[in-house]
């Protein structure tokens, strides 16, 4: 009787320890998920980091998604944004690259959107 009591609590503990590890690897999937933001910019749909999304320090965006400033509008399960979506994309890839190289534009009317683009956003010293 006393080697099926130890035997029990020995499959109790490794029972535990397994739920530990399985609680864990869902703890870091739910990080990971809450880590990347599906964006709607005018209908262009946008998945990118938080990171990204807040590496201007003091910025609006950086406000913006870190909380800091207003309640984000969804619309189904992205977070809608009433930009342009071509340029709001132009300037997360810019942010992506670390603001190390400007996009360029095709047309002179886009660049100039890019630029007010990163003014409203609050980024306009990042670029002069």
């Amino acid at each position: 009787m006393q080697n099926s009591i130890l035997q029990e609590k020995d499959d109790l503990l490794q029972n535990q320890l397994e739920w530990l590890a399985e609680k864990e690897q869902i703890r870091k999937m739910n990080h990971l998920e809450k880590d990347v933001l599906k964006i709607n910019a005018g209908g262009t749909i946008i998945l990118t980091s938080i990171r990204v999304l807040t590496s201007v320090p003091l910025s609006k965006l950086d406000k913006v998604f870190s909380g800091k400033l207003t309640e984000l509008k969804r619309i189904d399960d992205a977070i809608f944004l009433d930009r342009n979506g071509k340029i709001f994309e132009a300037m997360i890839d810019y942010l992506r690259d670390e603001r190390v190289k400007m996009p360029r534009f095709s047309e002179l009317n886009d660049q100039i959107r890019f630029t007010n683009e990163l003014k409203f956003w609050g980024m306009a010293p990042y670029f002069t």
